[in-house]
């Protein structure tokens, strides 16, 4: 099943909201301290609602529809824009197709999915797509509308704000933000929204770990311990710390018990007695997991997919593809064209936006691949002059259209269903039986078509000319029988 893009927003923004929850409104986005070799603010804007207004308040924990912050179970929220045309509504829910709301992208909604009516199920008027612009449309490009391109399936130009993505202009729209994350960015969590001028992203709903601010999902952050203490952590004494990851470190906590390598009182491990715990029965993908002088577990040598480091097992993780590239992913026969791979939830690397030379599907920047020639004809290889007399093209290993078993009437090369081609004959003359037959003589040629130019031939002596002095080779018929040459 394949949804429309406003869809899977939609869907998107649900899905992250409950995920991550919302910090307390006098937070504000702070970009994360992670050492990365790619700077996260790219493609970034400064926090703003849809309206223009600064939003430095960050996700609450009150989600109140026109306040301009998106917090589930809200959907969307454009402040006092709500339910003025734009793609939310006044109860800050996502506009569809078909929900009745005529929203931006849309011609029209009749809130039904049917295409008997004057409104088709792509928001557009009857007469959408048939190539010709007509009545309220703004564009019509026939077959060519769609959902990434200049005139989306509505017969509505594209324009910031229809929530379509209009590929190499735009980088988001409205609630489509092409599937990525907060946590893309990196944040930890939170809700990404597109920027007012599609050119880049609001991390305004953002939150990150290492700001200081305890948000959704943190059990602390810095000194916020939330209240918490060694002694409220089941330990008996110590100092209770945070660790990069916003979650407790029990480091620095003491159990009078531990220490005497037996797990007891409020240990959780002593020494070198683990309970039979590990790193995955942690939650982690491996490691080697230890125990802390305070008795707690020591998962500094752990590792789990989606930590940001290809660890053993792991063929990428995140973002970090360890220099795969298409041809890495290459079936046999096979030759990388274009695109990047990518890396799935379980740290294993996919096709991503990789095409194939070789692989029958025409993709990309191929201009052809197998059968599929893009429309490419043997006339496209004809030399000045020449005109293609027959045959097809072909695709070759680097997806390039190559002249194949194309024939060409004027190249002085008898070949295919060509009679003839200039000065090939292909062994013809005039008693040919492709030419006159037996019988004839004089001088065959070949017509401008490729086809024989019987005008020279002639009839041999001993031939019925039928009267026609002029077809016999001598000038005249036989005098005697006068019917003959």
């Amino acid at each position: 099943m394949t949804l429309d893009p406003r869809e899977l927003g939609r869907w998107l923004l649900v899905a992250a909201a409950l995920l991550a929850c919302t910090p307390s409104p006098s937070e504000v986005e702070t970009t994360p301290n992670v050492s990365t070799s790619e700077d996260p603010t790219v493609g970034l804007v400064s926090s703003t609602t849809a309206s223009g207004t600064a939003d430095d308040t960050g996700p609450s924990f009150d989600p109140i529809c026109g306040d301009g912050i998106v917090e589930a179970p809200e959907q969307c929220d454009l402040g006092d824009l709500n339910d003025t045309g734009m793609y939310c509504t006044s109860e800050c829910q996502n506009n569809v197709c078909g929900d009745g709301y005529k929203g931006p992208g849309e011609g029209c909604d009749d809130g039904n999915q049917s295409n008997e009516d004057l409104c088709t199920t792509d928001c557009g008027p009857a007469t959408c797509g048939d190539n010709v612009i007509q009545g309220t449309e703004q564009c019509d490009e026939g077959e060519d509308n769609n959902e990434n391109g200049a005139c989306l399936p509505s017969c509505v130009a594209a324009t910031c704000g229809d929530q379509f993505i209009h590929v190499g202009v735009e980088i988001c729209d409205s609630n489509n933000i092409g599937g990525q994350l907060c946590e893309d960015l990196p944040f930890s969590g939170g809700v990404l929204l597109c920027a007012a001028d599609c050119m880049g992203y609001d991390t305004s709903n953002c939150y990150a770990c290492g700001d200081g601010e305890l948000d959704p999902g943190e059990q602390c952050d810095g000194a916020m311990l939330d209240e918490e203490t060694c002694v409220t952590q089941d330990f008996d004494d110590g100092t209770l710390a945070c660790s990069s990851l916003c979650t407790f470190d029990t480091s620095g906590c003491i159990s009078f018990e531990c220490g005497n390598g037996v797990i007891d009182g409020s240990d959780v491990c002593d020494g070198t007695d683990l309970g039979g715990a590990t790193c995955m029965g942690e939650g982690f993908a491996g490691g080697e997991l230890a125990c802390t002088m305070g008795c707690t577990f020591d998962t500094d040598a752990c590792y789990a997919c989606g930590d940001g480091a290809i660890d053993p097992g792991e063929e990428c993780d995140m973002g970090q593809l360890g220099g795969a590239t298409c041809t890495d992913l290459a079936m046999m026969g096979q030759t990388a064209s274009g695109g990047t791979p990518a890396c799935d939830g379980s740290c294993m690397l996919t096709e991503g936006t990789c095409t194939f030379c070789g692989d029958g599907t025409r993709e990309g920047t191929e201009l052809c691949d197998g059968a599929q020639l893009g429309g490419a004809t043997c006339q496209m290889f004809a030399m000045p002059g020449d005109m293609a007399s027959g045959g097809m093209p072909a695709c070759n290993a680097m997806c390039m259209p190559t002249a194949g078993t194309c024939t060409f009437c004027g190249d002085n090369n008898q070949e295919g269903t060509e009679e003839c081609d200039g000065t090939d004959l292909n062994g013809g003359n005039c008693s040919s039986p492709a030419a006159l037959g037996p019988g004839h003589g004089g001088m065959l040629g070949c017509a401008m078509d490729c086809t024989y130019n019987t005008s020279m031939c002639c009839l041999n002596g001993g031939q019925m000319c039928m009267g026609m002095d002029a077809l016999c080779c001598d000038g005249s018929c036989n005098a005697g029988g006068g019917t003959q040459c």
